[in-house]
């Protein structure tokens, strides 16, 4: 059942789940991604604060829980006939690095001024971007940019430079431009497309971001805003949430319904990158047009 937890209500509390949830014995036991099953065939979840794609598939509201006791949670309850069928909507049970005692790395270059540094506009720019693809179209655009609501891995990476202010599609072309041998798999280059390819984006970060450790053993390594390449042609971006063993979720756009997950296994790594924009000259940064 993946990072979730299975509640089920004693016969005590099954009229009032807030009873329940707010008494003293349980009260700091609850944690996101906790399913609650109830006599009557229904069942609760406590998802985190962001926009859940289970809101959009499901057509539901969400109640806010007590602030006090779970300021950052949300509250649902769901006709439980086919639950299990759900759970992969949900978004995994996570942790901060703090919880492991590890530093989170938030750097200091704030390419934009707009008061965050590109790190945390990265997270932001890849959570909300890939959130807003709804469905996974992987097609040729004359203009560049596929249309709101359709895309593919790669869209998850130029909307977190967005964010940051950066336009990756022209610094990428400008580079393959410039170092044409640098990129073999090139013959005609096409600034429509070449930026939204995998292969094209891993060359681009090899030669201008710091290359890090594959090894998800090294948890403390990999922090949030970092990019991971993989094989099999897919790409994203590490969360600022972790999984119960530390590790990182990614956060990216495979085709399924959760796009902030514990998937860092899903396939060997090819590449593992952090962009600092301070190690390039500036010529080198374009910004968002």
């Amino acid at each position: 059942m993946k990072n979730h937890r299975m509640i089920v209500l004693s016969q005590h509390f099954l009229n009032n789940t807030m009873d329940y949830l707010n008494h003293p014995w349980y009260r700091y036991d609850f944690d996101q991604g906790d399913v609650i099953l109830y006599g009557n065939g229904k069942f609760g979840i406590l998802l985190d604060g962001h926009k859940s794609r289970l809101s959009e598939v499901l057509q539901l509201e969400f109640d806010e829980m007590d602030k006090g006791l779970y300021p950052n949670f949300r509250y649902v309850l769901i006709d439980g006939t086919h639950w299990h069928d759900l759970l992969d909507l949900l978004p995994d049970r996570s942790y901060k690095a703090s919880h492991f005692g590890i530093k989170e790395l938030v750097g200091k270059f704030d390419y934009n001024k707009d008061g965050r540094t590109d790190v945390q506009n990265f997270v932001t720019g890849a959570r909300v971007g890939a959130y807003s693809l709804r469905t996974y179209v992987d097609k040729y655009y004359w203009n560049s940019y596929p249309p709101e609501g359709e895309g593919v891995c790669t869209d998850v990476i130029w909307m977190a430079y967005k964010e940051a202010g950066y336009t990756l599609r022209r610094m990428i072309n400008k580079d393959i431009a410039e170092n044409a041998d640098a990129y073999w798999r090139i013959t005609t280059p096409d600034p429509a497309i070449d930026f939204r390819r995998v292969n094209n984006l891993y060359i681009y970060l090899r030669r201008k971001a710091i290359e890090l450790t594959p090894d998800l053993t090294k948890v403390e390594q990999w922090q949030p805003g970092d990019i991971v390449v993989f094989w099999g042609n897919h790409i994203g971006i590490v969360s600022d949430k972790r999984d119960r063993y530390g590790l990182p979720l990614l956060i990216h756009h495979g085709g399924g319904l959760n796009r902030e997950e514990s998937a860092m296994h899903r396939q060997p790594i090819l590449g593992h990158f952090r962009f600092d924009a301070s190690r390039l000259n500036s010529e080198d940064l374009i910004p968002w047009q």
